[in-house]
């Protein structure tokens, strides 16, 4: 092989090395992060909390229960979402609450989604891609979206920013006691909680109550 064969081929070889270093260094991290992530002892009002890789966003997440007794609706402000349904299409939310406000891109998983305007913010409708046709998400995004506004309780908002550490963000859900199902997913930025996402239960101060006391 002459000089002139080996010096080309020496180049397009550091060409390929360099590439694949670059296609590394931008991988997102969560290919590198086991699912399952070292977790703190819950202080109160938690009982249990889980550390894991989010699947569909480049961020933590976080499974925390509520202790026994400890009412969603005190830790985090429903107001955004009181009295909205999880998971309601958009035909059926026609139905109930009359036509949205508008349509729109949704920040949180970036889909087409329909919204509602409320006094406390607003509500989106989308349908979040999955494995199959899609499932249908209701995220509030509060208009006051501070964390200091949005938990009410300084001790779960002091384990929330624990976790996040030096995150850009992180992805907390509070579920009520156990047994109980549901719960709220908290995107959290900074010091912002600028979405809440409904999971499996319609929030409302009222529901809460009466449903502990049957």
């Amino acid at each position: 092989m002459n000089k002139r064969r080996r010096t080309v081929l020496l180049l397009i070889v550091g060409v390929g090395l360099l590439s694949v270093v670059a296609a590394f260094l931008l991988l997102p991290r969560r290919l590198f992060r086991p699912y399952h992530l070292p977790a703190p002892p819950p202080r109160a009002p938690l009982t249990s909390i889980a550390v894991h890789q989010v699947q569909w966003k480049d961020c933590k997440g976080v499974d925390a229960v509520l202790q026994s007794g400890v009412f969603l609706c005190d830790v985090i402000s429903c107001d955004v979402i009181e009295g909205v349904a999880p998971g309601i299409s958009a035909d059926a939310a026609r139905t109930r609450y009359g036509a949205p406000a508008g349509e729109w891109r949704d920040p949180l998983y970036d889909v087409h989604a329909h919204y509602y305007e409320l006094p406390a913010g607003r509500v989106s409708l989308g349908l979040a891609p999955d494995s199959g046709q899609g499932h249908w998400v209701t995220i509030g995004y509060p208009k006051r979206a501070a964390c200091n506004d949005v938990v009410r309780d300084a001790r779960l908002l002091a384990q929330i920013l624990e976790i996040r550490g030096s995150d850009d963000e992180i992805y907390f859900t509070v579920r009520p006691a156990e047994q109980v199902p549901g719960g709220l997913g908290l995107h959290v930025k900074g010091t912002t909680c600028d979405s809440l996402e409904v999971h499996g239960i319609e929030p409302s101060y009222r529901h809460e109550r009466r449903a502990a006391q049957q």
